[in-house]
């Protein structure tokens, strides 16, 4: 079996301008999904955006906050 990548999460400070700039290069997403899933101070909030790649990849979008305390490490500089 050929190792395959099937997901790729970039890490964004500003989740909205990050969507309106892969939009505009032509990517289609649903827009900023998971909302509902309020985080804290030490849980991630769950507010992502995904697209779908062709060949079947997904590139996700997440919050540089929200994937620092995902990972338990703390957010460095931008």
């Amino acid at each position: 079996m050929k190792p395959q990548i099937g997901v790729i999460t970039l890490a964004v400070k500003n989740l909205e301008r990050a969507l309106a700039f892969y939009r505009a290069l032509g990517l289609k997403s649903p827009g900023v999904t998971a909302t509902e899933f309020a985080g804290d101070d030490t849980h991630p909030a769950g507010a992502l955006v995904m697209f779908c790649l062709n060949g079947g990849q997904i590139l996700a979008l997440y919050p540089r906050s929200e994937l620092a305390k995902d990972a338990g490490i703390p957010q460095g500089p931008a």
